[in-house]
């Protein structure tokens, strides 16, 4: 008697989830947008008690949310607190590095020599030698880690570079 038997038959049979199940609810990216903008409108650095908890996804949707006209110093920062750039997440060090190419800031430029030497899938390679070929001073600085890295990368994924590095300005 707790359900139909329609229900029962819209879970068996109809795709998705029924209209009657619990709609799930977090309120943890409100509150990471509210911590991103306090940051973004102080001088003090980010409250790392706030952090301390934060998941992959919250440092995620944290990273790339910042918006791209934030200030190197503010950027610097951040990773100088938090040492972001030395992420051993690679998906948290991706979203890092996009931000601070973004940016300009050129600081990340040994960690990201690293990464890509070390990091070889191409979700996560190909955006950064994309946003390091938008600039002439970054295509040359891309061009000599791709040309030692380059080996060590999987097929698809030197294909798909290979085309950044031929396609003109």
């Amino acid at each position: 008697g707790i359900v139909s038997k329609s229900e029962i038959k819209e879970w068996l049979y109809e795709q998705g989830l029924p209209v009657t199940s619990p709609k799930p609810q977090s309120d943890a990216f409100s509150k990471i947008d509210l911590v991103t903008l306090k940051w973004l409108a102080s001088t003090t650095p980010l409250n790392k008690k706030i952090t301390k908890s934060w998941t992959v996804h919250e440092w995620l949707y944290f990273i790339n949310n910042i918006p791209h006209d934030v200030s190197i110093e503010k950027l610097r920062s951040l990773d100088k607190q938090f040492s972001l750039s030395r992420s051993t997440n690679s998906e948290i060090a991706h979203a890092w590095y996009l931000l601070s190419l973004s940016v300009g800031n050129n600081e990340i430029y040994p960690y990201l020599e690293k990464y890509l030497m070390e990091i070889g899938r191409r979700k996560l390679i190909a955006p950064l030698y994309q946003a390091l070929v938008s600039t002439p001073d970054g295509k040359a600085w891309a061009q000599g880690i791709y040309t030692k890295a380059r080996l060590g990368y999987h097929q698809l994924s030197r294909s798909a570079i290979d085309k950044l590095f031929k396609e003109e300005p």
